[in-house]
């Protein structure tokens, strides 16, 4: 029997890569919000409750957060709604994954440009909104 990966943002560029790439090795299922595909169910995870049903029913192994609002200029507009998907939605996968392992995907935004070639452990300096909510 294949371990369970649930793919939260299946929809997007970066979660439709990893449903192609994993579902050879692994029971994949992904989750979208805006738009609807035939392998992904529908999941607001902005809604803690509806976060922690899919993840007590579908009961995956592993969580992969690739759901994103991350058209940068929209997130200076639209600064409730970058919150709400990039920190609150992440916030509420975190309370309900339990002991399962979940893998994050953050952004190169969270840093400022001057150095580039950066590592995980140098400091963050994000220069527009997105690279704070990814920072947060």
């Amino acid at each position: 029997m294949k371990e369970k990966v649930l793919i939260i943002g299946a929809t997007g560029f970066l979660g439709q890569k990893l449903m192609r790439t994993l579902s050879s090795q692994f029971e994949v299922i992904g989750t979208s919000y805006t738009r609807k595909m035939d392998q992904a169910i529908f999941l607001d995870i902005t809604n803690a409750q509806q976060v922690k049903e899919t993840i007590q029913k579908i009961d995956p192994h592993i969580i992969i957060f690739a759901a994103v609002f991350a058209n940068m200029d929209r997130c200076e507009t639209e600064k409730e709604a970058a919150i709400n998907t990039n920190v609150t939605g992440l916030k509420n996968i975190v309370a309900h994954c339990q002991n399962r392992l979940l893998i994050y995907y953050s952004t190169d935004a969270v840093f400022n440009g001057v150095n580039g070639n950066y590592r995980e452990d140098d400091p963050s300096d994000p220069v527009n909104f997105y690279g704070e909510t990814k920072l947060q």
